[in-house]
């Protein structure tokens, strides 16, 4: 073994005060959640939007009449409950990729 390419070591443990990389706990937790809110803060406002165009929606078809109004009601009900499932099942199929 040639001993001309070894002349310096670097010490595979470090003191934690000589290391200036360090990062806090709590930027890491900021990190962190900068990532999550980067991804789920669009799907949460889809729900939001989607739920209160539903309820605007069902608002204003109160003011038609009663029958509309039930008609919407069971229409809303069925057509979300559908989605639920699908989505349910989507995300149920996606965890075990």
């Amino acid at each position: 073994m040639d001993d001309s390419t070894s002349n310096y070591s670097v010490p595979l443990l470090t003191n934690r005060n000589e290391n200036s990389n360090q990062v806090s706990f709590s930027r890491k937790v900021w990190e962190e959640n900068k990532i999550i809110w980067y991804i789920a803060g669009p799907c949460i406002l889809c729900a939001i939007f989607q739920f209160s165009l539903a309820f605007i929606t069902q608002t204003w078809v109160g003011h038609v009449g009663t029958l509309e109004l039930a008609a919407f009601g069971l229409q809303n009900l069925v057509i979300s409950g559908l989605t639920y499932g699908i989505m349910t099942g989507k995300g149920s199929a996606l965890e075990t990729l």
